[in-house]
């Protein structure tokens, strides 16, 4: 199926830049914190499946690699509205398995669960770890231009708030 093709491109494209190029010096590895953020809604329809699979690969890819310490993973799905299905776990394999909630909303919210995956109290990230976000969607936002939050409207609010608290993120669209 090409579209989750394009979402295996993305999840590998994500952990190339995540973790930066090759040779770059560090003193030490560093931990890190990966919260996916993955819509819930009908039109991914039997794409859990691969999804998870796929995100179980970037995980032990990410494990893998020596300049990464630990890793603990969790997973917000949306689609109206925000839920932290897997709370923070250092279990790598808590995504095999994957499958789609019941439940077809047609709004699809991506800036209120990001919000909700930095500020949830439920979510404990830890300090010194390198913090991301991965969001996974087929299709724009509802709330792209309307989501409100401290700093602001919008995506850029978001953008804005993401690097205030210190997560590392880089954006990959494919509006195709």
């Amino acid at each position: 199926m090409v579209r989750s093709g394009l979402k295996r491109i993305a999840v590998a494209a994500a952990l190339v830049l995540s973790v930066g190029p090759t040779g770059a010096a560090r003193a030490a590895t560093m931990d890190a914190d990966v919260m996916f953020v993955v819509d819930g809604s009908g039109s991914m329809g039997d794409d859990f499946v691969d999804l998870g699979k796929g995100m179980t690969t970037f995980v032990n890819g990410l494990k893998a690699d020596p300049r990464v310490g630990s890793v603990r993973v969790g997973l917000v799905r949306y689609s109206l509205n925000p839920v932290l299905d897997i709370a923070m776990t250092d279990d790598l394999t808590v995504f095999d398995g994957l499958t789609r909630r019941k439940g077809n909303h047609s709004t699809e919210n991506p800036l209120m669960a990001i919000d909700f995956a930095v500020n949830s109290s439920d979510i404990k990230y830890r300090p010194e770890a390198v913090k991301t976000l991965i969001l996974i969607t087929d299709e724009e936002g509802n709330d792209f231009g309307t989501h409100k939050n401290a700093w602001g409207t919008g995506g850029s609010a978001t953008a804005a708030m993401l690097k205030d608290m210190g997560f590392l993120n880089n954006v990959i669209h494919n509006p195709g």
